[in-house]
């Protein structure tokens, strides 16, 4: 006991003592904090710093230091329990715990396992946790720790506002600078670059020293730039601009943003500026340039190369980029230059090419000739450069030199066959002929080109003056030589046209021609050839395939031509409309004109050919056959006032062209002035003495003009050589019977030696075996005058059966003579486009088609306007037909509306032919009513009964009519007549005179008056589409009763273009009129009770006056109407015009159509509408109608 009491009491007073050692070291507590903080932390430091807390509980800084030293042990829950008590307390104090505590939990955050699921939770949580604690004041000895805990949880925002936060405490204006940079920093690394540029700009702004500022003011507008925020960089960089103005590091950052931007305009304006704070710098002149091309300143580019090539001679790039920029700015002369610098000083391909290029372009042949040669010293040549080389050469260089780079390079590329073919033909121009010919035999051996060779050596004996030998060469190997072989066949071609062997010639063109060649001499001399041979329809194929192949006009005209001179009118006429449809390539051509005239000449259209012969003259004033046609064709209609006219005009040009000597001759006799015509036909008749037509042309005249003898004798010597000719003639070509059997040659025959000489000289001929059909043909016709129709037939029939064909109108007059009238029906049915309008008249009269012989009638008149026995007939012939064709009966029913007055009209009308003219009956029956109570009708039912006549004249028409018109109270008889007469071929008159008219200018005046008038009018055709109707007329207004109503006149006006004519008829107008009255001052006492008082008084019945002018248009869809109707029509009208005094907009319409039911009879319907009658737009005058019509 003793012993273990002793001891306790021993361990006791070390303790104490130890307590008391303790207590004399460290007296003060926080010097025993100190002491725990150097030394290592260990369990001993915990112990002791446990006891300490046990003596002190509440120290709250030994409970945190306790809480390091476990957490420096790794023990991490002893740390939280001991920090446990801090937690509920706040103040600064807490703050340190919390973010103790926060350091725990990381240490924690770090040991949990990368792929457990908590760890995710965890590391939010803490950051979360760093977030609201920095959100607190912290003071400054905190933000370290506080920077490094948010650094560690990846919180760059945290750090970024820690150190603004930071900034703003620090009286230091160096450290203030330096947390700013951090805060800018971290904001940057936030993605916040708009706050770290506000911040770098502040930073600016508090820095005093300008190397700093200016660091600032770069990393400012660097951050706005990768931002994407380049206007606000381009609004610091102005204010940072003002402070640094020659900064030029801080203008490329300008104009790097205005790049970035796109806006390469405000950079190209910020590098001038650049460039001239280092106006010699060769890399800012470059950058320049650039930008000037951006934007498009070719010119200053230009200058800006110019001057970067001076500052840095050597710099092969400047002188590239000068180069292409003098291209581009159309200035090749500064590009060649350089081009040229670059080809001899850097030696490369683009260089060379390009000078070449310009060098060519700018005619510069010694520049091309030496790049060239260079090039080839390079390389082997392509065949286009060795193309340019050859040019170049020809051009600057001697034939010599020519021949002897062309031998060296050969030599180096001896399989260029392109070189070989170039040696030949240098050695040919500089007169090596046999140097020449060697080369292409070694072309030939070498290349098999024997064709080729031949060809060249042919050509080159052929040179030698050695024709006949070239052209055996050439034939002799002419079935070695494929079509391909274009030059060969060429060469042949042209040697042997030049030699003038037609036959040659005609198979080498034709082959040329065939192998799709575009020479147009080729088919210009087949066309010839074939023509020549009497081969036209192949002649006139060449000339379409021509035209087709080579698109121009010539070779179309060229076949009309042929085809004219042929007189092959259907394929004219074929060609003809071809040209048509792409008119415009001929237009401006004379020939097309002059062939338009022979074929309207051939159809029987005289006026449409005067026409054509003036355009002709149009494009070509000294045209000498436009001029003939001009004549012959006025000769044809018999038109002695404009033949008069044009000899006057024409006469001087005539004495000094010869080919107008004789239709001049012939001009003067068609107007009677036969003494005149003889010298013209003296003349004609020295210069062509074998032309026996104008030597019979001149026996005529000599005859007209009193010299009975001399003109025998001419004939008699004309006889004569014909029959020499005959006599002569053995088995030669048909051309020459054809030149020889002219119809007015077998009528000279048939004059002088009796009425079958020309029948047996035709036989003899047939007999002989001259089967041409111009042969046969005159023989037909011949029996056909004699009016002896066996033998005409059996000729016909024998010419069928030999060609296959035969005259239509000879088969015609045949069928006429004979009386067979199916075949003349199936001739006019079958034939219709290869007969005269004349042979389809006469065979419709005699088929008893007598309307369509009528229409066709009219037709011949209108192109046989001159008095002549022909036209004379013609007239007699249509009176007779008018005879014929107007029995008719008419029905119809009408309903129209005139303001307030309506009219329902049922009518029937018969005509019938009478007195060589047609006579008709038109019976009416009109109902009148009106919805007006202002105006009462006297009568609400009319009958009408008249009488009309009608009758041709030569050249116009009569007509007159007569009728009464039956009411309960005052009934009226009336009347009107009407003359029309053509005074010239383009001008026709008229004369009217009516009496007691019913008209209607208003409804009161058509129910209440009648109308007296005598008209005149004029009517001209301007051209072939365009007229002109002037009409102007006296008349007066009364009543029924006889009171006046007034007086006055009216003009009218009618100006129409056709656009269409024929079964689609298209017309436009201009139409306007004037009418003015004299009203009588108050009504005729009998319309007394008729008017209420309001509108008693005679303007309400006649207008005072009236204006209208208008635009109009009508068309017609179907056949004109001639009575006979075949097909539907349509026919459309409308008028729209100003009308005054009204003021107003007036218009029309009118719309009728038209079928054939049974055969001879037409049915049609027809409605109109207008708003503007007798100058007033208040009374619409509309209605519409039925109509049948019988013709019997």
């Amino acid at each position: 006991m003793s012993l273990f009491g002793s001891l306790k009491k021993t361990i006791f007073l070390f303790g104490l003592a130890l307590s008391l050692v303790f207590a004399l070291l460290f007296y003060r507590e926080d010097r025993l904090r100190e002491l725990f903080q150097i030394e290592k932390p260990d369990h001993l430091s915990v112990l002791y710093l446990n006891l300490l807390l046990d003596i002190n509980p509440d120290d709250a800084g030994l409970r945190m230091e306790l809480a390091r030293h476990h957490i420096n042990l790794g023990e991490l829950d002893e740390a939280r329990t001991v920090l446990e008590p801090l937690l509920a307390e706040n103040g600064p104090a807490d703050l340190s715990t919390r973010l103790l505590v926060l350091e725990i939990d990381l240490k924690d955050y770090l040991s949990i396992v990368e792929d457990d699921p908590s760890r995710k939770t965890k590391l939010v949580n803490l950051q979360n946790s760093i977030i609201e604690i920095s959100k607190h004041q912290v003071p400054i000895t905190l933000l370290p720790k506080i920077i490094k805990l948010s650094l560690e949880l990846e919180q760059p925002a945290v750090v970024a506002n820690l150190y603004y936060r930071w900034s703003a405490v620090t009286l230091d204006s160096s450290e203030r600078l330096e947390k700013l940079q951090e805060s800018a920093k971290w904001h940057i690394a936030s993605e916040m670059p708009h706050r770290a540029a506000e911040i770098y700009n502040e930073s600016y702004t508090l820095s005093k020293d300008p190397a700093q500022a200016r660091q600032f003011a770069f990393l400012t507008l660097q951050t706005l730039r990768a931002a994407g925020d380049r206007k606000l960089a381009l609004e610091y960089f102005h204010n940072y601009h003002q402070r640094f103005p020659k900064d030029p590091e801080l203008l490329d950052e300008a104009i790097s943003i205005h790049l970035a931007d796109n806006n390469q305009r405000h950079a190209h304006e910020m590098g001038a500026v650049r460039l001239e704070l280092d106006p010699d710098n060769p890399e800012q002149i470059r950058k320049q340039v650039d930008r000037a091309l951006s934007v498009g300143e070719i010119q200053s580019a230009l200058i800006l190369a110019q001057r970067l090539v001076e500052v840095a001679p050597a710099d092969e790039n400047a002188h590239e980029s000068l180069g292409r920029i003098a291209e581009w700015a159309v200035m090749p002369e500064v590009a060649l230059k350089e081009w040229l610098w670059l080809a001899r000083n850097r030696k490369d391909d683009v260089s060379i090419m390009n000078t070449i290029r310009l060098s060519k372009a700018l005619y510069s042949i010694g520049t091309a000739l030496e790049m060239l040669v260079q090039l080839s010293d390079r390389r082997k040549l392509t065949s286009e450069e060795m193309n340019s080389l050859l040019s170049a050469y020809n051009e600057a260089g001697s034939l010599s030199d020519h021949v002897k780079f062309l031998e060296s390079y050969l030599k180096r590329y001896p399989n260029n066959l392109q070189v070989w073919e170039a040696l030949a033909k240098t050695q040919e121009n500089a007169g090596q002929l046999t140097e020449a010919m060697t080369t292409w035999g070694l072309i030939g051996t070498n290349f098999n080109r024997v064709p080729e060779t031949v060809t060249h050596q042919a050509r080159l004996i052929w040179k030698n003056g050695q024709s006949e030998k070239a052209l055996s060469v050439l034939l002799s190997n002419k079935n070695n030589a494929p079509a391909k072989e274009t030059y060969f066949w060429k060469i042949l071609s042209d040697l042997s046209w030049e030699l003038k062997r037609p036959e040659h010639s005609l198979s080498a063109y034709n082959v040329l021609w065939k192998s799709g060649s575009t020479n147009a001499l080729i088919p210009e001399r087949l066309i010839q050839l074939t023509r020549d041979m009497g081969k036209t329809e192949e002649s006139i194929a060449i000339g379409e395939e021509a035209y087709h192949r080579l698109s121009q006009s010539r070779w179309l005209l060229l076949s009309m031509d042929v085809a004219n001179q042929a007189g092959l009118t259907e394929q004219l006429k074929r060609l003809l409309k071809k040209a048509k449809s792409n008119e415009s390539q001929f237009l401006k051509s004379e020939m097309y004109w002059l062939m338009r005239a022979q074929l309207n000449i051939h159809e029987s259209q005289p006026e449409t050919a005067m026409k054509d012969y003036q355009q002709a003259l149009e494009v070509n004033p000294a045209s000498t056959t436009a001029k003939e046609g001009i004549f012959w064709n006025l000769i044809g209609q018999g038109d002695k006032r404009s033949l008069q006219s044009h000899i006057k005009t024409w006469r001087g040009e005539a004495s000094k062209n010869p080919s107008l000597w004789g239709v001049y001759g012939v001009a003067l006799v068609k107007v009677g002035q036969n003494k005149e015509a003889l010298p013209w036909f003296e003349r004609k008749s020295r210069i062509s003495p074998d032309d026996y037509l104008w030597l019979l042309t001149y026996a005529d005249a000599l005859s007209k003009s009193g010299h009975i003898d001399k003109a025998w004798h001419l004939r008699k010597h004309v006889l004569f050589n014909l029959r020499s000719r005959l006599n002569e003639l053995g088995k030669t070509p048909g051309k020459k019977i054809k030149e020889l059997l002219r119809p007015e040659y077998i009528a000279l025959i048939r004059d002088l030696e009796g009425a079958n000489a020309d029948v047996s000289l035709l036989k003899k001929l047939l007999a002989k075996g001259y089967d041409d059909p111009v042969v046969q043909e005159l023989l037909v016709a011949a029996y056909l005058s004699q009016e002896n129709y066996p033998a005409a037939r059996y000729w016909l029939l024998h010419e069928h059966v030999t060609r296959q064909n035969s005259p239509t109108w000879q088969r015609l007059s045949l069928a006429l003579g004979e009386n067979d009238l199916a075949t003349v029906a199936n001739i006019l049915e079958n034939e219709n486009d290869s007969l005269s309008e004349f042979n389809k008249m006469e065979s419709l009269k005699r088929l008893g088609r007598n309307e369509e012989a009528l229409a066709s009638t009219y037709k011949l008149l209108e192109t046989h306007k001159q008095p002549s026995p022909l036209q004379a007939s013609l007239f007699n012939l249509r009176d007779e037909l008018v005879v014929k064709t107007s029995r008719q009966i008419t029905g119809s029913f009408d309903y129209r509306t005139l303001g307030n007055i309506n009219f329902i009209e049922s009518r029937a009308r018969l005509n019938v032919p009478y007195l060589r003219g047609v006579l008709a009956t038109d019976l009416r029956h009109i109902h009148l009513s009106s919805t007006d109570p202002n105006i009462t009708l006297p009568a609400t039912d009319e009958v009408d009964i008249s009488t009309e006549y009608r009758h041709p004249l030569r050249q116009g028409m009569f007509q007159a009519n007569v009728g009464g018109n039956l009411r309960e109270v005052n009934s009226i008889a009336y009347g009107a007549a009407r003359v029309s007469q053509d005074l010239t071929n383009r001008l026709r008159a008229s004369l009217r005179v009516g009496v007691n008219e019913l008209s209607h200018e208003t409804g009161a005046l058509r129910a209440l008056g009648t109308k007296d008038t005598v008209l005149l009018g004029i009517s001209t055709q301007l051209s072939q589409q365009t007229f002109v109707n002037l009409e102007v007329d006296g008349h007066r207004y009364s009543t029924r009763g006889g009171g006046e109503l007034g007086k006055g006149y009216k003009l009218q006006a009618i100006m129409g273009h056709s656009l269409l004519s024929g079964f689609r008829d298209w017309q436009i107008r201009l139409q306007g009129s004037w009418e003015d009255n004299s009203l009588a001052q108050t009504l005729p006492s009998d319309l007394t009770g008729l008017l209420s008082p309001a509108i008693a008084e005679p303007q309400t019945i006649v207008p005072r006056r009236f204006a209208m002018m208008g635009m109009g248009t009508s068309f017609r869809y179907g056949p004109p109407d001639q009575g006979v109707l075949r097909s539907p029509f349509i026919l459309a009208d409308v008028w729209a015009g100003y009308v005054w005094p009204a003021d107003a907009l007036g218009y029309n319409g009118r719309l009728s159509m038209g079928i054939q039911l049974l055969g001879p009879d037409i049915l049609s319907v027809g409605a109109f509408y207008s708003n503007v009658q007798g100058g007033r737009t208040n009374q619409p005058f509309a209605g519409a109608g039925v109509q049948y019509s019988f013709r019997f």
